[in-house]
């Protein structure tokens, strides 16, 4: 197994600097950093996870995982652009299978991109094996929204969806989160390995599959922002959002929907909801309403704060609950295995919980999908414990058995010379059986996937879904 994933991690290494990247006359962009500057900061992410990354060994054995990592080091033999060692680095982030392993291009170097370079100018989503356009932000306007791009300057789509997907993060084995992230961020993670360059060579195949080749400019993130916002205003970011807590009361069936689109801890903060108290408002109304139906909508709601999560659970349970079961931190010390490295931590997070009093007892239905992560997912997994509530939608992002988690008050690293980040998830956080973990999330009753043309038309199949069950039910 581990020679297969040398072999994947050189043939990555040796394809990158096949690639022509965009020149600038930015030194942040052109610096490029000697083999022992490199080296040391290969080192010091090496250190990092060793001394604190609370999964590390969850999916690859420790042997194994040293193999990887002394064959990289030794494989930096030519200095590299920021840009380059971070495409040379991030293979690795898939074969520790840590979600919250993330690692980004320095704060600096991103913003300097954002404002000098050009982009690719489609947003796209990959779907049934192939890259299909559902938003046209270039200049040629001939390019219909549903057409696939079958290959981009001379490289298949396959090849760079599969350069791209294995440097993302994920829980264990699931593919709704990585493949998640990039249906939202595909220019920025295309840019980060292939580069900036001003034309996109693209080959394209209609819905009638008739092929033809047609050459695209680049364009500024201004400008595709401001298409996006007046062709598609419909449309909006994943992580765009006035209030992240809304609901409404539908005028029929007695049906209420709760759409939470985060649990960070600067809600109140940033967006003047405190968390509780906008709960116990919403469950009043809902009460005053003699609501039958909640539909709560996690969708793209990529975690935050646990005890906000224990505070939703509670309003759809009647008994006391758990919603973690155990934590761990990292011993200091190396140690040869996971256990023997991990030491359990005593935390509020693993007492008995209680009920809210004004908790809801009609039915609920939960809306999921790949961006449904970290403390959405755990949230889901303690509904799905007390077999609360229906899922519908798609594999939740996060794992339902096991993740990491950063407590304490440093949660990133910074590497000393190309300054790319990297975070430091240092508690594992195990919330049900670790026996039953298989390396996926919550999956639901009822798997429903939108369409491209769903897409295309903004088309909420999943809620449609909800809705036509509650009709029949």
């Amino acid at each position: 197994m581990h020679k297969r994933t040398l072999f994947l991690i050189i043939v990555s290494f040796l394809f990158i600097f096949q690639i022509s990247f965009a020149q600038t006359d930015n030194s942040i962009a052109t610096q490029k950093f000697s083999v022992d500057a490199l080296k040391k900061d290969f080192q010091t992410w090496r250190n990092t996870l060793e001394k604190t990354h609370a999964n590390l060994y969850l999916y690859t054995s420790k042997e194994r995982l040293d193999i990887v990592l002394d064959s990289m080091y030794q494989n930096i033999t030519q200095p590299m652009t920021a840009l380059e060692f971070y495409a040379y680095i991030t293979p690795l982030v898939a074969i520790i299978k840590d979600g919250h392993n993330y690692v980004h291009p320095s704060d600096a170097l991103m913003e300097y991109y954002n404002k000098h370079e050009l982009f690719f100018p489609f947003h796209v989503t990959y779907l049934d094996m192939k890259l299909l356009i559902d938003m046209n932000l270039s200049a040629d306007s001939t390019i219909a929204a549903g057409s696939e791009i079958s290959s981009i300057n001379g490289v298949s789509s396959e090849k760079i969806w599969n350069e791209l997907i294995r440097r993302q993060p994920r829980d264990g084995n699931n593919e709704t989160y990585p493949t998640w992230i990039l249906n939202n961020w595909f220019r920025e993670y295309y840019s980060y390995v292939f580069g900036h360059p001003t034309i996109f060579d693209l080959e394209i195949k209609t819905s009638q599959n008739n092929s033809y080749k047609v050459n695209v400019a680049a364009r500024n993130k201004d400008t595709i922002y401001s298409i996006r916002k007046t062709k598609y205003p419909e449309r909006t970011f994943a992580n765009d959002y006035e209030k992240p807590i809304e609901w409404k009361q539908l005028s029929t069936n007695k049906t209420a929907i709760l759409a939470i689109k985060t649990f960070s801890g600067k809600v109140k903060k940033k967006y003047h909801q405190p968390f509780k108290k906008t709960l116990k408002q919403a469950f009043n109304e809902f009460k005053n309403n003699q609501t039958e139906n909640i539909i709560l909508d996690l969708r793209d709601n990529q975690g935050g704060s646990q005890m906000y999560g224990i505070a939703l659970v509670s309003y759809f349970l009647d008994q006391p609950f758990q919603f973690s079961n155990e934590i761990y931190g990292v011993k200091k010390g190396l140690a040869s295995d996971e256990k023997d490295r991990l030491k359990q931590k005593s935390s509020h997070l693993t007492k008995l919980h209680k009920p809210n009093k004004q908790h809801f007892s009609g039915n609920v239905y939960v809306l999921i999908n790949g961006g449904s992560f970290s403390a959405s997912a755990m949230v889901s997994t303690c509904l799905q414990v007390n077999k609360r509530v229906v899922f519908i939608g798609e594999e939740t992002g996060g794992n339902s058995t096991v993740l990491t988690g950063t407590f304490t008050a440093k949660t990133k690293t910074t590497l000393p010379n190309t300054q790319i980040i990297c975070d430091k998830p240092d508690y594992k956080i195990i919330y049900k059986d670790i026996m039953l973990n298989d390396g996926h999330g919550v999956y639901p009753e009822y798997t429903v996937q939108p369409t491209i043309q769903d897409i295309i038309d903004n088309k909420d199949v999943a809620l449609n879904y909800a809705l036509e069950l509650i009709r029949n039910k």
